[in-house]
């Protein structure tokens, strides 16, 4: 019972790390969007003049 102990309390810490992880990856594809959303307008606004 005691050698398991650690992986029942530790898996709480592996958990919160993964959604930590899948949240950090989800605002970086999200920052990419928008920059490659940005550099469009930037390159574009150009042909309004």
């Amino acid at each position: 019972m005691l050698a398991s102990a650690p992986e029942v309390f530790g898996s709480g810490k592996d958990c919160e790390a993964e959604k930590m992880e899948q949240e950090r990856d989800r605002l970086y594809r999200k920052v990419g969007q928008l920059q490659v959303q940005v550099d469009f307008l930037k390159k574009n606004i150009g042909h309004l003049d």
